[in-house]
């Protein structure tokens, strides 16, 4: 009888390689479709977010911008968050929402009604007049 070692081997090995390069070719793929759906989803909840956000632009400030808007923003982000879009934010957006609702909601216990005529949340530093 006839060693068959010499070719089973070769053959394990091509086997074992091909199914290790399909599983991990496979993998890839599945992971590319998975991060492809999230940055799908995330996009579309972004742009609802972003239209939430147009009451405090960085250019061309807003001069209409009141204690009770700025509180009913903190509370639509607050809905957004918890409704739709804060299960899909990254590690750096949730900590700018966090730093975002921190500083509006210092803003907002300050007073609960009028005009804010000087808003500075760009600043590392909160500044209201």
């Amino acid at each position: 009888m006839r060693d068959l070692g010499p070719l089973v081997t070769p053959a394990v090995v091509g086997g074992v390689v091909s199914f290790v390069v399909s599983t991990l070719s496979n993998a890839l793929s599945y992971r590319a479709k998975v991060d492809e759906g999230l940055r799908d989803t995330r996009l579309a909840l972004y742009r609802v977010l972003w239209k939430k956000t147009e009451l405090l632009p960085k250019w061309l400030h807003r001069t209409d911008v009141t204690y009770e808007k700025l509180h009913e923003l903190s509370e639509e982000l607050r809905n957004w968050y918890f409704g739709d879009g804060g299960i899909f934010l990254s590690r750096a957006a949730r900590r700018a929402y966090g730093k975002l609702q921190d500083t509006v909601g210092e803003i907002v216990t300050q007073r609960s009604k009028g005009e804010i005529t000087r808003l500075g949340l760009r600043r590392s530093k909160t500044t209201v007049q």
